[in-house]
């Protein structure tokens, strides 16, 4: 125990002004680079993952940042210019370069992405490329999506592995899902296991009861419809056949049943802030999410 604490001081305790010698820095990136099996040195958010942070700080504020402390090591700059990430091609490459650097066969989800310091390839992924299924299979990595293998009681699995792993106590919608990596069992819930209102049902996880004729009320079925397509990703209420299938069937019911059918419904969603011609939504969605 004494040899692994005098050890671990020796690795975080620098002496004063250790990092602003240049010859502590370049060694210092030089043996993480070794250690790591990196053959340049990556980005901040990777090293400061790793443990590297007193490196970054150092690289940031004493070697003029990463840019110029590359071009002392000889290697190239990563630079990127602006909006690379929308680009599919930088996007593909960029995952290549990880799945090498890191020796995996195929990429991971965003959850594992971002614990390794990927981040940027995960909001790249799923803010401009369609989400993980649809990159993976530009990648090669076509994952198939079948009945026999995903059944209620398989994805239940995985459904309960996601939940422990993200911390969460009750399955969220299709939209958080593929944002945190997970689309394909959001996609077998809706093709295979009757949708997420059923599936959360098989789960054990009750939907909160309404009072009665709540469903009645316009300003309660516009509330709802909000905070869908605020968790869902959608800039306007899409048809019955959507809503159904993502499990949201009593609003449709309601919007059939009691507010004039979806014409009339989306003209007062839209309307009830000021907003006939569908623009601001985001206005829309910040006053009925803070009521």
């Amino acid at each position: 125990m004494r040899c692994y604490r005098e050890t671990t001081q020796m690795k975080t305790n620098k002496p004063w002004r250790y990092w602003q010698k240049v010859e502590n820095c370049v060694s210092e990136a030089y043996e993480a680079m070794r250690r790591e099996g990196w053959s340049s040195l990556p980005q901040a958010d990777i090293l400061t993952s790793r443990g590297y942070s007193g490196l970054v700080n150092a690289i940031t504020t004493y070697r003029g940042g990463f840019h110029s402390f590359r071009e002392l090591l000889g290697q190239a700059s990563t630079r990127r210019k602006f909006g690379a990430w929308k680009d599919l091609e930088y996007a593909i490459a960029q995952a290549c370069e990880i799945m090498k650097r890191e020796g995996w066969k195929k990429l991971p989800g965003g959850s594992t992405l971002d614990s390794k310091g990927y981040s940027s390839l995960t909001n790249s992924i799923c803010k401009y490329h369609g989400g993980f299924t649809l990159f993976k299979n530009h990648l090669g990595q076509e994952s198939r999506l079948s009945n026999g293998t995903w059944n209620a009681d398989y994805a239940s699995q995985q459904a309960l592995k996601v939940m422990k792993q993200e911390g969460w106590t009750v399955l969220p919608s299709s939209h958080v899902l593929a944002k945190k990596g997970y689309s394909m069992l959001g996609r077998a819930i809706i093709k295979f296991c009757g949708g997420f209102y059923k599936f959360r049902q098989h789960l054990g996880q009750k939907s909160p009861r309404l009072p009665a004729n709540m469903w009645k009320d316009l300003s309660y079925a516009i509330q709802r419809a909000v905070q869908i397509m605020q968790d869902e990703g959608w800039k306007e209420l899409p048809g019955a056949a959507a809503l159904g299938k993502k499990g949201y069937s009593s609003l449709s019911r309601a919007i059939m049943k009691y507010h004039g059918g979806y014409e009339a419904f989306r003209q007062n969603l839209y309307q009830s802030v000021g907003n006939p011609d569908k623009e601001r939504l985001e206005s829309l969605l910040d006053i009925y999410t803070r009521r």
